[in-house]
């Protein structure tokens, strides 16, 4: 929902007399979908606090983030009054970054049909096309490896 409202083109981008009327409501969407993103960012940070509190730390960002000196200080900060802009880059960043890897590969192999063709046969030989790729065959997989 957030990636799809932050997509959307704004037409007081356009003509910013507009953007007080806030014709596409996309305003009112985002700070709707900020606030159940805020609470769902301070429930993760409480339970972790919790969990912490009672020896139960597994590896994880926010147990990492917690385990600092000082920092269950910050993470409050950062976290619990409003200013969660840093988690929200690194969850983006983690979340977005597979996927537009996977995009611009493909964007490059349909740019250049000599290497998509080189790449399917390399799949069509090792793989088959009777079945998906699966995590074991990637060792094998030394053109789209190279890629």
């Amino acid at each position: 929902m957030r990636n799809k409202l932050s997509a959307t083109p704004n037409l007081a981008d356009y003509y910013p007399y507009l953007r007080e009327l806030d014709l596409q409501g996309l305003t009112r969407r985002m700070k709707a979908v900020s606030k159940i993103f805020d609470r769902f960012l301070e429930k993760i940070v409480d339970e972790h606090e919790q969990s912490a509190n009672q020896d139960r730390q597994a590896d994880d960002f926010v147990y990492t983030m917690l385990a600092f000196p000082d920092f269950p200080n910050l993470i409050h900060f950062y976290f619990c009054e409003g200013k969660k802009c840093s988690f929200q880059d690194m969850l983006g960043g983690s979340m977005d970054t597979s996927a537009t890897v996977v995009e611009w590969t493909l964007a490059e192999l349909l740019k250049t049909p000599r290497v998509m063709k080189k790449a399917q046969q390399e799949l069509e030989k090792v793989v088959g096309l009777d079945r998906m790729v699966e995590e074991s065959d990637l060792d094998s997989l030394n053109y789209l490896t190279w890629l």
